[in-house]
């Protein structure tokens, strides 16, 4: 059965879709979702305040900064 939303996956679960590490969890780690069990992102509206976002790619030891515009064309 499908779950509703990531809150609810055990860490086994998103380490195996999202190829991610607790702590580490980033957005762009839904491209690694190949079979598309995450069904929507959801974005905090006071992100939309800024025209830059900075995230972890993947692990904490280097932040990314990209575009609010870049960032919505790959999502």
């Amino acid at each position: 059965e499908p779950l509703t939303t990531m809150l609810e996956w055990e860490i086994e679960q998103v380490e195996e879709v999202i190829k991610s590490k607790k702590g580490a969890v980033n957005p762009f780690a839904l491209f690694n979702d190949e079979q598309h069990q995450v069904k929507k992102l959801i974005i905090d509206q006071k992100l939309f305040d800024y025209e830059f976002w900075a995230f972890h790619p993947m692990d904490n030891s280097a932040t990314i900064e990209v575009s609010r515009e870049a960032f919505l064309k790959m999502f």
